[in-house]
């Protein structure tokens, strides 16, 4: 163990030797093998560090060189110790806050799903409720393979499903599959019928016969793809018909009305200030509010999840209710406000119909000024796949029909 080891280990004082004989004072501790270190001389005086023990060991040594012994500094462990001791209850404080927090570190208090369109996010954190996972479930007890089985088990139309916990949050993504496959999965046999109306763009059939072609014109319920197909004898009969699941890809032109009216009047809302109408300490399952039990009226709500770090989430959730207050005054759109909500309106709906159709192959819509009202109106052409798989209606042979 080194000097320095040593001394802050056992402990150190630095001291400012002055009196009568300092030197005979230096003389006097090499003689009694008290080693002392970093002397150095300041005024008529030395400063120099010993250790705890030897500091006790010079007493009577101060009293034969007549020097006066003051401490200007003090370190090492049982200094310390002793600070520790004074604030036992912060230390104590800080011990069980960090035990704390290892133990919330072994449970999930965050559930997140991401990629899900048709089943909602309830529907799964129900489904999971019931197999023992919510929040303030044991991170052991949970294991990512099982659940991510156990989903797609609950839920055929998911075609992927990946569970990872990541700290304290417990992350689900899914994948959903069209709805034409799920039903698929679910069936050896049916037709493929229109469920939208529009002109034929291209037909690829995989299986089944086609009923329609290029260029004819379909509207909803219309067989397109039969799942039926005739067996025929050398004469060209029937002798009996063979059942099988449509499949084709289908194109159609639609079309899509788009019609939006802007009275040129209205009750513009102006706002005042947020006022605090509650706040929601939710510590795990208990809820504490303070302020206003019911807030009527339109309100502001900001949810605060506490956090050490993006993965470790907190079961401690601080919820702010804002009130907010307004009054209602008669304004009145200018030509170029009008135009320009109508053209806004516009788009969110050009990007919510872009991402239901294949593509967007032309638009008429045009803004008209009338004089109390401006109206945006016209057509949006587009391409997109058709195709309903439902039970086929099946034919009956003339024999049978005969017999009967």
């Amino acid at each position: 163990m080194s000097v320095k080891e040593r001394l802050k280990k056992y402990g150190q004082v630095a001291c400012q030797i002055s009196g009568e004989e300092p030197l005979r004072f230096l003389n006097l501790c090499r003689s009694q093998n008290i080693r002392l270190y970093g002397v150095q001389k300041k005024d008529e005086g030395y400063i120099c560090a010993m250790s705890v023990r030897d500091f006790f060991q010079i007493r009577h040594l101060r009293h034969l060189a007549g020097v006066h012994i003051q401490v200007i500094r003090r370190r090492g462990l049982p200094f310390l110790l002793q600070k520790v001791e004074k604030r036992s209850v912060f230390v104590l404080g800080i011990l069980l806050c960090g035990a704390l927090l290892g133990i919330c570190y072994g449970f999930i208090w965050d559930i997140r799903i991401t990629g899900n369109r048709e089943i909602t996010n309830e529907s799964i954190l129900r489904y999971l409720r019931s197999v023992q996972i919510s929040c303030g479930t044991v991170k052991k007890a949970v294991d990512p393979h099982s659940v991510a089985a156990d989903l797609r088990n609950a839920f055929p139309s998911f075609s992927w499903v990946s569970v990872e916990k990541t700290g304290t949050i417990l992350q689900i993504q899914v994948e959903e599959a069209k709805k034409n496959m799920a039903v698929r999965e679910t069936t050896n046999e049916g037709s493929l019928y229109a469920d939208k109306e529009g002109e034929i763009v291209s037909v690829i059939t995989r299986s089944g016969v086609c009923k329609v072609e290029k260029g004819e014109y379909v509207y909803p319920g219309d067989l397109l793809i039969s799942g039926e197909i005739a067996v025929m004898d050398d004469g060209g009969n029937v002798i009996r018909y063979a059942y099988c699941e449509a499949d084709a890809d289908i194109v159609l032109n639609t079309a899509y009305v788009y019609y939006d009216r802007l009275a040129y009047t209205y009750q513009k809302r102006e706002y005042e200030k947020p006022r605090l109408a509650a706040v929601q300490l939710g510590i795990g399952d208990k809820q504490l509010k303070i302020g206003e039990k019911y807030i009527s009226g339109e309100y502001h709500v900001n949810a605060y999840q506490f956090r050490l770090s993006e993965a470790f989430v907190l079961p401690v959730i601080l919820t702010v209710y804002e009130a907010l207050s307004y009054t209602e005054n008669p304004a009145v759109y200018s030509h170029e406000e009008a135009v320009q909500l109508l053209q806004e309106h516009f788009s969110e709906y050009y990007e919510q119909l872009r991402k239901k159709v294949m593509r967007i192959t032309a638009n008429d819509v045009k803004i008209i000024l009338y004089k109390d009202c401006a109206v945006a109106y016209g057509i949006v052409y587009t391409q997109e796949k058709t195709g309903s798989l439902a039970q086929t209606e099946k034919s009956v042979l003339e024999t049978e029909r005969n017999d009967s």
